[in-house]
């Protein structure tokens, strides 16, 4: 009798401190943060798609520096015919990093990152990466969260833009 009074106590504090475990990994799995510092890129198109009839693409390379939810974006030209941009530096407010999202404002725009992990677009280039994505004839599976080529002066309204942090 008293061996199965211990056997069940020993029970029972084991599954408290299973659940007590679970919670805090999941409080910390759902931690927000607001401080970004880390290189990415941005694709650009004007075939309002990723992939397809287009006569001009671009790649820049990305650097945010936001601390405490404001900061900058600063985007550096790689490839490209020509570089559009007008502007290359852009103010970053409102960050805010979850484990599966990203929310900033960009110069006052609101952008909303989604997390790949299976990059089926680029081949697998882009696992495991934050992407903000849209084109006026992107197919549904092209456009992630939430993003407009307005944002960045120098860009028409239709065309493909990708914006990318990697994870991690």
């Amino acid at each position: 009798m008293i061996f199965l009074a211990i056997l069940s106590s020993l029970i029972g504090i084991a599954l408290l401190g299973q659940a007590a475990y679970s919670d805090s990994k999941l409080a910390v799995d759902n931690k927000i943060t607001n401080s970004l510092n880390k290189e990415g890129t941005f694709f650009v198109s004007d075939a309002g798609q990723s992939h397809g009839g287009f006569e001009f693409t671009a790649e820049y390379k990305t650097e945010f520096n936001v601390q405490k939810g404001k900061g900058t974006l600063t985007f550096s030209l790689v490839i490209g015919l020509d570089d559009p941009l007008t502007k290359h530096t852009y103010r970053v407010s409102d960050l805010q990093i979850r484990p599966h999202r990203i929310t900033m404002s960009i110069d006052g725009n609101p952008v909303e990152f989604i997390l790949v992990k299976n990059d089926k677009i680029w081949n697998h280039q882009f696992d495991n990466n934050y992407i903000a994505s849209w084109g006026s004839d992107a197919p549904k599976r092209e456009i992630k969260g939430s993003i407009s080529p307005t944002i960045f002066p120098g860009l028409v309204d239709f065309w493909y833009v990708e914006l990318r942090i990697p994870k991690g």
